[in-house]
């Protein structure tokens, strides 16, 4: 193994960083597939960006939690040689994001009921694992896009009109 990333003991790595193992050598890929494992286990897809490289695009990852990437021993190269050691490492995910700002702000009345929310994070969101994480109280329908202009922040657009006084209430649970 020449390289991999994220590196051992890394801390706050991004929840969708993949997991990259290079090595000095072109790879049986099934053997070495076979012989992966990240703990806790997570869902993913192993692919290789080249016969050297593997690669675990997995779904996104508990923030603030220790992972453990395993190579088993029994893997192959390309030519048949076998690999008779267990490789493994740990990595640190990064901490849930911070709301750094809301529009409309909480609390702010007489807000236009065709509104969008915007709201501004301490890092980059990816909108899609972020609109499972958003509920609304009366509970609508909505999308979710990503600023074009700054990727910390998120954009809901509610389907239909937010409701009126008394209130709208969004929550955002610890997955986004």
């Amino acid at each position: 193994i020449l390289e991999i990333s994220p590196s051992r003991g890394a801390r706050d790595v991004p929840t969708n960083a993949p997991i990259r193992i290079r090595f000095d050598r072109k790879l049986d890929r099934a053997s070495a597939e076979s012989r992966f494992s990240l703990n806790p286990r997570v869902d993913g897809q192993i692919s290789g960006e080249d016969a050297a490289t593997l690669v675990d695009r997995h779904t996104t990852l508990e923030t603030s939690r220790q992972y453990q990437v395993v190579l088993t021993a029994g893997y192959r190269d390309a030519a048949g040689n076998v690999n008779g050691f267990n490789h493994s490492w740990t990595f640190l995910t990064e901490s849930p994001p911070d709301l750094r700002s809301a529009a409309p702000a909480p609390g702010e009345s007489l807000v236009d009921p065709a509104t969008y929310l915007s709201l501004a994070f301490s890092r980059e969101m990816d909108a899609q694992s972020f609109r499972g994480a958003v509920a609304f109280s009366p509970s609508m329908s909505f999308a979710v896009q990503s600023d074009p202009s700054d990727s910390r922040t998120v954009l809901i657009a509610p389907r239909t009109p937010l409701a009126t006084p008394p209130a709208c209430h969004v929550a955002i649970s610890r997955a986004a």
